[in-house]
């Protein structure tokens, strides 16, 4: 071969051809992104209006309904899905991963700005965003102190703390998580405000009156000129409480006699603790393309200096911290992927006794796998735990194409050729092999990369990474591998026992091979039926016994408890339960850190029956017990907090779907009766499916609530009016702001409201007043009727019709396969025809990945087939090759199966690198069998003298494999689950592939010409005498 015979004739080109790849390889190691998973863009927009103080049923027909019909028109919708809370609608629209996303929220935005005239007037136009899956912290980091209130602590937080981490390199914005923001409270008395004759329009007209600040024109002379400043604005809260509301009888009401202003919080509906103490979260948002480990480095290095300047009793501490699983999870792949190359190494050594010959194969691990950083760069890739993983593969998968041309120029040194022309010869001999073998394993990979759905958009850099780095190190095995031969390759004759013990076990090996492959080609239907068996053998542990599942369990160290209690709760109420649970909390030894949160608006009004723990734990080396174990102990305590439901939820890589569960379960129906009583019918029975625990769903439909029915004769005859009426009740019972209060250069809410002693119970109401045209007052008990009931928290839609989200969390050794398994029997047994049923979240993904590789694993075998027949210009030959790949499937499942692993994203994508490792052996014993039949001999001939000469290149590129794979397999550290299915599959496959390789493929070899012998003899001697004109197999 060209590159080959260069790098023997011109060494010094030949390394700095290499080394120049290595060069600029270490320069993009250290510019490239480290993250926790790739970069991925999701075009996913969401459409979020505020209607404040109605009810989910007025947001769902007059918000949510109209931006639905507006945008679904639009192209390439996957999903169309709505939450219309309290006060609160927003529409997610998520779009084909074809789709740009910027395309997609313009398209958005047009048809929601088109719909504006059929939304309610007063409606703040509604916010159109795109679904960034990196804005979320990276890490959290908590403000306490048990010295001051909670909103001292979020007024430090917001205006000191924020800013100071904002100026961080890296650093994006930060997130305010359980904050208490000040604001101007001004408490009315009911009781005060009938005395006076005073009415929730009065004091809202006081404030547009009084609290202004309008620039009033400028004063001018030939000299200078003067800006006129009408200080029209109240300056601090005693001098609010001087303003005149009205004036009754000749003597003015101020503000101070029917109520008091106070600096207070904008709501108290939420709490924040981290540890049991008072706190505010701040959540570090990277900026886009910033290196996690990186950034969250710089704001732990920060922290001293951050400290001293707090005030006396403020403390700031790390909550949680994303990069150190990171961290600890890319230096186990690390760690794993030096150990495999060293075991490859030794692997080299094992077989040729030589540490110049294992020198020079392991060079080709660090040439190519630092070679492949420069095309990670300007691909735009990141080191993520999926390139890493591919790394980790190519450990076992570089290394052949060095380890079969030096054996070759080996073996030719070993027949007594000189140095120079065995590297020569020995090179370009088994060039086309090795070229057939690495397209083979590209072929391979190339499709993960072109996978479809959200999982082939992680799995692309996966793909594209290892397809890379199997080509850089063909181009590695052609110019670095032979040159080094060429000059430093030695024929070792060991003299030490143990090496000479080796040295005759191997010779031993080839002839036991060739005297069993002799049996072998024999018995050749034996053999055959063999074959069959193991495929059936396969195909059974595959459907039968595997479990599938998505993702394996992971021990991030970390998980959050959801909180649930009673609808209708207060914070009162939420609290001393969640004081119970931070108890627990603080009593298990292997928590670290616990940060708890109670009405946290993630959208609409906070809701205090409903509460947060985000939990972190030791590191792994420091605790004797693993997460899920964990996480069972305080499902088992919590279980005795009676008062509310919790849920103990793993924290997911990547969340999809409205929600965190491992199983996502969407029902649908016209009758949104019929769609509640199946509701519960359907939760009663999953809770009864053995492994499913934490089933819930988000149907909340007991939410107390007051209906006030006007009787509009009489507003009518009094001169009222429906919405002087609600607007009474919004002010005083509501939370809405009337004005803005300036402090130190920042704006804060003025709101008003009724003291809490006057909307303690629903008679409240009764004893509020309007005022008439004439100047009546009118009690509201004599215009309205009140009737208690319940309504839904929220009212949740999926493609435009109301559905309930059924949601469970899996036991473990349940997988998700079979929880969905059950649940599809459920629904079919249980809910009418007219109901449909779909999956959301991670579950909807499960069931498209499971067709994606499927699609990959085709689109892979097509390829291979295509690149084969097109190298070996032959129709037939790809075919022994291709007839031999369904057999290595029975070590690499029955693998998964022995060490208790489910079939899931990471062991298939092992299957599919089991196949191409496969393949490659096939090619090289193949290959070199045609080149013997075309010296004249037999098919069976040529089997049994190309087999013990590939004998030792097969079972060395197998072995380095295994090897390589072995630290993936026995690794406990970080990630370890995720990568184990992975290594288990490969490194049991190739054990039992490469003896299908030396024993199957022969006989198959051996059947295919007798097959072409039938065919040429059934076409007659023109047809054979055309094919024997035909190009050779391999020309």
């Amino acid at each position: 071969m060209f590159l080959s015979d260069l790098s023997v004739r011109r060494p010094v080109t030949a390394t700095m051809m290499v080394l120049s790849l290595v060069v600029f390889g270490l320069i993009a190691y250290g510019r490239l992104e480290v993250r926790e998973v790739p970069d991925v863009e999701i075009p996913v927009v969401t459409v979020t209006a505020s209607f404040p103080g109605a009810s989910p049923e007025v947001v769902e027909t007059e918000i949510t309904d109209v931006i639905e019909e507006a945008v679904s028109t639009i192209e390439g919708i996957r999903t169309l899905t709505s939450v219309s809370g309290e006060g609160t609608a927003q529409v997610t629209i998520e779009f084909a991963l074809e789709r740009d996303i910027d395309n997609c929220a313009n398209d958005v935005r047009d048809k929601v700005n088109a719909a504006r005239r059929n939304l309610p007037a007063d409606l703040d136009p509604p916010v159109v965003a795109k679904v960034d899956l990196n804005a979320q912290a990276i890490m959290w980091l908590a403000l306490t102190s048990t010295r001051h209130d909670p909103i001292d602590i979020s007024t430090y937080a917001e205006n000191v703390m924020k800013e100071k981490i904002q100026r961080i390199p890296g650093v994006g914005s930060i997130l305010l998580g359980g904050s208490r923001r000040l604001a101007i409270r001004v408490w009315l008395n009911g009781a005060s405000m009938a005395a006076h004759g005073v009415t929730a329009q009065d004091v809202i007209l006081a404030f547009q009156r009084e609290h202004v600040e309008i620039p009033s024109g400028r004063i001018e002379s030939s000299q200078r000129e003067f800006v006129i400043k009408t200080e029209g604005e109240f300056k601090t809260p005693l001098e609010m409480e001087e303003m005149v509301i009205r004036v009754r009888g000749g003597v003015p009401v101020k503000l101070k006699d029917i109520g008091r202003v106070e600096a207070g919080s904008l709501t108290y509906r939420n709490l924040a603790r981290f540890n049991q103490e008072p706190s505010i979260g701040l959540g570090v948002l990277k900026q886009s393309k910033a290196n996690t480990v990186e950034v969250a480095r710089a704001v732990k290095a920060s922290l001293p200096e951050f400290t001293q300047g707090l005030p006396e009793g403020m403390n700031l501490r790390v909550a949680f911290d994303s990069s150190r699983y990171i961290e600890a999870s890319i230096k186990a792949v690390e760690e794993d992927f030096l150990l495999g190359g060293v075991f490859a190494g030794a692997v080299i050594f094992f077989f040729l006794l030589s540490v110049r010959s294992t020198v020079i194969a392991a060079l080709a691990i660090p040439a190519s796998i630092i070679a492949t950083f420069t095309a990670m760069y300007f691909l735009g890739f990141s080191l993520n735990n999926f390139t890493f993983l591919a790394f980790s593969v190519a450990v076992g998968v570089v290394i052949d194409d060095a380890i079969v041309v030096l054996e070759n120029i080996y073996r030719h040194m070993e027949e007594g050729r000189p140095r120079l022309e065995s590297a020569r010869t020995g090179a370009a001999e088994i060039s086309f092999a090795a070229l057939a073998a690495t397209l083979a394993i590209f072929a391979v990979f190339l499709p993960v990369a072109f996978m479809q759905g959200m999982m082939g958009r992680f799995f692309h850099e996966f793909g594209m990474t290892i397809s890379i780095a199997v080509l850089v190190s063909f181009f590695v095995a052609m110019t670095l591998t032979p040159m080094l031969c060429s000059r430093a390759l030695r024929v070792h004759r060991p003299e030490f026992f143990l090496l000479k013990a080796i040295d005759r076990f191997w010779a031993w090996v080839a002839r036991a091979y060739r005297t069993t492959l002799g049996w072998a080609l024999n018995t050749r239907f034996l053999v055959l039926m063999f074959g069959a068996a193991t495929l059936a053998g396969s195909l059974f542990l595959a459907t039968k016994v595997l479990r599938k599942e998505f993702f394996p369990p992971e021990d991030k160290g970390s998980f959050v408890i959801q909180i649930e209690g009673p609808q209708g709760a207060t914070l009162e109420y939420t609290d001393a339960y969640l004081k119970q649970i931070e108890k627990i909390l603080g009593e298990t030894p292997e928590v670290s850190t616990y940060f708890a949160a109670l009405g946290l608006a993630m959208a609409g009004a906070p809701t205090p029956h409903t509460g947060i723990s985000f939990v972190r734990l030791s590191p792994t080396e420091e605790r004797s017990r693993g997460q899920f174990e964990v996480i069972a102990e305080l499902r088992r305590k919590l279980s005795g907090v009676t008062g509310l439901n919790t849920y103990v939820i793993p924290i997911p890589t990547v969340r999809m779907g409205r929600a965190d569960a491992a199983l996502q379960y969407i029902i649908q129906a016209e009758d949104f009766e019929e769609l509640k009583k199946y509701e519960a019918i359907m939760k009663d029975k999953m809770r009864q499916i053995p492994g499913l625990i934490d089933v819930n769903s988000d149907l909340k439909i007991n939410k107390p609530e007051i209906s006030l029915e006007i009787d509009r004769a009489k507003i009518a005859d009094l001169g009222l009016t429906v919405r002087e009426v609600a607007e009474t009740l919004r002010i005083l019972m509501g939370e809405d702001d009337v004005a803005k209060f300036k402090i130190g250069g920042k704006q804060y809410d003025i709101i008003p409201r009724l003291e809490a002693f006057d909307r303690s119970d629903p008679q409240s109401i009764d004893r509020l007043y309007v005022r008439a045209p004439d100047g009546r007052l009118t009690q509201l008990s004599s215009v309205v009727r009140r009737v208690e009931t319940v309504s839904p928290t929220s009212v949740n839609r999926y493609s435009r019709e109301r559905s309930v989200l059924l949601t469970a969390n899996l036991m473990p050794g349940k997988a998700l396969g079979d929880a969905l398994k059950d649940v599809d029997r459920l629904a079919k047994e249980t809910l009418p025809p007219t109901f449909r049923t779909r999956l959301g979240g991670q579950t909807r993904e499960f069931k498209d990945s499971i067709q994606n590789l499927m699609f990959a694993f085709f689109l892979a075998l097509v390829t291979a087939y295509m690149l084969l027949a097109a190298q070996f210009e032959s129709l037939v030959h790809p075919l022994t090759v291709m007839l031999s790949l369904p057999l290595a499937l029975i070590g690499g499942l029955g693998g998964l199966a022995i060490f208790g692993q489910t079939l899931n994203l990471f062991s298939a994508i092992g299957i599919i690198t089991l196949m191409g490792l496969a393949k490659k052996n096939a090619i090289l014993l193949v290959d070199f069998a045609i080149v013997r039949q075309r010296e004249g001999l037999s098919a069976r001939d040529a089997m049994l003298s190309a087999g013990p000469i590939r004998l030792r290149p097969i079972l060395m590129t197998s072995a380095a494999m295994i090897f390589g794979v072995l630290p993936i397999i026995f690794s406990h550290s970080a990630g370890s689950e995720v990568r184990r299915p992975m290594g288990l599959a490969t490194g049991c496959g190739m054990l039992t592939s490469t003896a299908f390789t030396l024993y199957v493929v022969p006989v198959l070899y051996t059947y295919m010409d007798d097959l072409v012998t039938i065919l040429r003899r059934l076409f007659g001697k023109e047809s054979a005498r055309e094919a024997r004109q035909a190009p050779e197999p391999g020309a």
